[in-house]
């Protein structure tokens, strides 16, 4: 399991994402309330994730890197 910090949770625009400095990119799935895949980028450290053009409500986000996988949540404004 990753150790992976999320925020702010909620947000309006954007999504910062820390994680180990031993992991430099990452691919990023988030998915509605249903499960239904609705975003998918890929990161590198220190990049925020954008999720302005989201839909008000709660979402899973599931981070998956070469070193393991981390699944959250967070609510969009």
């Amino acid at each position: 399991r990753i150790d992976l910090t999320l925020f702010p949770n909620p947000t309006a625009e954007s999504l910062q994402l820390e994680w180990p400095q031993d992991i430099a990119s990452a691919e990023v799935l988030v998915y509605d309330q249903g499960g239904k895949l609705i975003l998918s980028a890929d990161l590198e450290r220190d990049q925020a994730l954008s999720v302005g053009a989201l839909s008000g409500g709660y979402y899973l986000l599931e981070f998956r890197s070469d070193r393991g996988s981390w699944n959250g949540t967070f609510v969009k404004q």
